[in-house]
């Protein structure tokens, strides 16, 4: 018990001295009580609690000191998030919410728990011992690592598990600011966040994920004012493919699920485009997905009516190789339209590197694969941008490998053109006939020695039909398990590359909330960056402000001087991941991460807009 004294002695010093950081109002006891040797923080800043803490007690904490913390949260609304773990299924715990008065008054609480097989939530009205409302869901809760999600906002109130919506009531009472945390000695937190409702005032969708290759992630249409948007996105039943409908006038936004691959992992996002061009040009939204690196299949479906999302056709599949060739499992598709009609899906293949297939007639059908790019190295990445130039010209940015390969990393870009299905170094030159391209074929942008290596984040074409580069530098990466991410930047003017240049160092930590992480696959994240669809010069970047990352706007002078400037601050947690529409007004989107262990659970970011 002295240990864990000691650590929570230590993390409230760690608060307090955070205290002008985060805008907490002074600590204060309630009713005089020390709860755990700690007194808990008041105030309407979220209350953030990081490191392991063993619930120490089953006992009530209103009847007793026990247990693992009371926070006054100072809202209404609020959002319990946490990340446990417990070593036996039959474990109980529990979470005493909303408080009507100071404690000890019980005369109305919110209790979710799990117990005796079940995940319950439970409403007490007075001071009797008797729930007025009982809502179950029997859930066995499997020994390990979960992760829990408790809403409180307006007269909602829902519980996740792991990402999966189990148990939600309605409530008529809307007050009550105090909550509790306690359960068995079998169960450790490594993490809570407490939320505020008032924080949530940017979000447009929660339970949600993407990652930062597959392209077109959006397509904006002017006439209209709205982007239609591929997401991987969880509705409650599990994440699967999503698109979203954002109205830029109103900031509203619908969603309808598209997917059919269930799989927990943002690497599964859609692409999507408009057809809008050539002999297909009825407007109508074409999507495509698949599972990372599992199967061979390329999914893909067009909505019924134009520019509409509500409704789509049925879902079509192309086989790249015969099933089980492990070889050939696909990754990251990328849609894009050229100037005929013609559709071409760009993916990666799990071995083989990055391939191609084509459509003639509209994406009803495709034509057989096409090899293009290796890459010189073990899994190569590329991205892709169109050029609004010449819509047969599509950019891509790649490097030679993973930041966790053991060599150093170096960073590639060349166009292709649909013209004639041909691929060229940026100074034009045809490599057509080096496919599958390796590093000697394309344009080098930026190179790298051990121990530092690189990756990439996000090229884009101006009104020359020049293009320009941001790509991630991690220095001394072999010795410090790729703790630092630097941003970077190049352009390319009539086949001539600039000298790159740092912009900022992005991190000095790592972006998953893992508490150790082990594998430089995770720990080489970058907080990403983008550059704005309206104005090739402006780029918007999450940057590390006092251990947070906060998302930032940087204008470009010159090749080699930018200026910045912050758009968020004082958040709670990292904002990162932005991409960005062309719209005039409510035109870039992030991640709000809260908490993001790896691709694989990520159960709590939601999707933010703002003017930018």
């Amino acid at each position: 018990m002295s240990f864990f004294h000691a650590l929570l002695s230590q993390v409230r010093q760690l608060l307090v001295d955070l205290d002008n950081y985060f805008l907490f109002d002074e600590f204060e006891q309630p009713m005089g009580t020390l709860i755990n040797a700690y007194t808990p923080p008041k105030g309407t800043t979220p209350v953030v609690l990081g490191g392991t803490h063993a619930i120490t007690s089953v006992e009530t904490l209103l009847a007793s000191s026990a247990g693992l913390i009371l926070y006054h949260v100072g809202a209404d609304d609020y959002v319990f998030e946490g990340v446990f773990q417990n070593s036996s299924n039959t474990a109980s715990m529990r979470i005493d919410m909303r408080y009507a008065d100071n404690i000890p008054t019980t005369t109305h609480r919110i209790i979710f728990d799990f117990n005796s097989g079940n995940a319950r939530l439970r409403e007490y009205n007075g001071s009797g011992t008797t729930p007025t409302q009982t809502i179950t869901d029997a859930r066995t809760l499997p020994t390990g690592e979960h992760f829990l999600r408790v809403e409180c906002i307006g007269t909602s109130v829902r519980a996740f598990l792991d990402g999966v919506l189990y148990v939600t009531m309605t409530t008529a009472v809307t007050t009550g600011q105090y909550m509790a945390v306690y359960g068995d000695t079998i169960f450790q937190y490594h993490s809570y966040y407490i939320f505020p409702g008032a924080l949530f005032a940017n979000g447009v969708i929660d339970l949600t994920s993407h990652c930062w290759f597959a392209r077109q992630k959006l397509v904006y249409d002017d006439t209209n004012n709205k982007s239609y948007i591929g997401q991987h996105h969880n509705d409650g039943t599990g994440y699967t493919q999503h698109v979203l409908t954002f109205d830029h006038a109103t900031g509203t936004m619908t969603t309808v699920k598209v997917g059919t691959v269930s799989e927990h992992d943002d690497h599964n996002e859609p692409s999507i485009l408009v057809r809008n061009k050539g002999a297909y040009n009825d407007n109508r939204l074409f999507i495509c997905y698949a599972e990372h690196g599992k199967s061979v299949n390329i999914r893909y479906r067009i909505s019924t009516n134009p520019l509409d999302a509500s409704a789509f056709g049925s879902e079509s599949t192309y086989q790249v190789a015969a099933p089980g060739s492990g070889n050939f499992y696909v990754t990251y598709p990328s849609c894009f339209q050229a100037s005929n009609g013609d559709i071409y899906i760009f993916y990666r293949e799990t071995v083989n590197g990055w391939a191609y297939v084509k459509s003639t007639d509209g994406g009803a059908t495709f034509g057989g694969r096409v090899l293009f790019f290796y890459g010189g190295g073990a899994r190569g990445y590329l991205t892709f941008y169109q050029s609004p130039v010449d819509p047969d010209i599509i950019h891509m940015l790649g490097s030679n490998g993973h930041p966790d390969n053991t060599y150093a990393v170096a960073i590639y870009g060349f166009y292709f053109d649909c013209s004639g299905d041909t691929v060229h170094q940026l100074d034009g030159t045809n490599v057509t006939g080096s496919m599958p391209l390796v590093n000697s074929s394309m344009t080098l942008l930026m190179s790298t020695t051990l121990p530092d290596t690189a990756w990439f984040e996000d090229v884009v074409v101006d009104e020359n039909g020049d293009s320009r580069y941001l790509m991630t530098k991690i220095p001394n990466a072999k010795n410090d398990n790729y703790l630092t991410k630097e941003l970077w930047y190049c352009e390319c003017v009539s086949g001539v590359v600039s000298t790159p240049t740092k912009i900022h160092t992005a991190a000095a930590k790592y972006m998953d909330t893992k508490r150790v992480p082990t594998t430089g696959g995770i720990a080489a994240y970058p907080p990403n960056s983008c550059f704005s669809r309206s104005n090739p010069s402006i780029i918007y970047a999450s940057k590390e402000v006092s251990g947070v990352c906060e998302l930032f706007k940087i204008v470009r002078n010159s090749p080699t001087e930018f200026t910045s400037f912050q758009l968020t601050e004082n958040s709670p947690c990292d904002q990162w991941r932005p991409f960005a529409s062309a719209a005039t007004e409510r035109n870039l989107f992030f991640l709000h991460k809260r908490f993001y262990y790896d691709y694989q659970n990520f159960d709590s970011q939601m999707l933010c807009n703002i003017t930018a």
